[in-house]
Parts: C-alpha cells; structure tokens; sequence
C-alpha cells in the first residue's frame, strides 16, 4: 500500500510541475486540425466535412455511433458462431 501512495505522490507531483508548461504552451501556438477532402466521396466527404464544421456535433455522432456499430458487429459475430456449431449464449462446456 506504501507503494500505491508513493506512486500517486510522484504522479501528482509531476502534473503540479508540468501542468503550468503545458497551459502555457497551449497559449503560445494555438493549432487548427482539419481533415484534408479533396479526394473524399459519400460518406467520407460527409464525415470530414461534419469534424470540419463542428468538432462537437462529430463528437456526439462518434459517441453514439460506435457504441451501435459495436453492437451490430457483436451480432452480426454471435449469429455467425451459432452457424458454424459455436455457442455462445451458455457458459456450459461441451467436452468432456
């Protein structure tokens, strides 16, 4: 446990010391990220143009959509197993 609050010590110390640096690194050179489109089509244009625009709108569309596509894929995986003989709904093993 003294370990633990060794640890957790130098970790605050180290973010009480390089904090200030890195705020005001921040200041100096603000950066602007943009998705380069010149060679995009459908949805991708649709993407990029989307965390062009509205970095927070992207975020929120990000968040919800891939919490959907993973359950889609989940699905998709656990039909297919069930196809090729693989069960996944019991935790029961079949060889013995």
């Amino acid at each position: 446990m003294k370990k633990l609050w060794v640890k957790l010590f130098l970790l605050a110390t180290a973010v009480s010391v390089f904090l200030p640096a890195i705020a005001a690194a921040a200041k100096k050179a603000p950066f602007v990220v943009v998705s380069h489109t010149t060679k995009l089509t459908g949805i991708q244009l649709l993407w990029a143009n989307i965390y062009n625009d509205d970095t927070i709108l992207f975020t929120i569309i990000t968040g919800v959509a891939i919490p959907i596509v993973g359950c889609i894929f989940g699905i998709t995986a656990d039909k297919f197993m069930s196809y090729t003989g693989i069960d996944l709904r019991t935790r029961e093993l079949k060889e013995k």
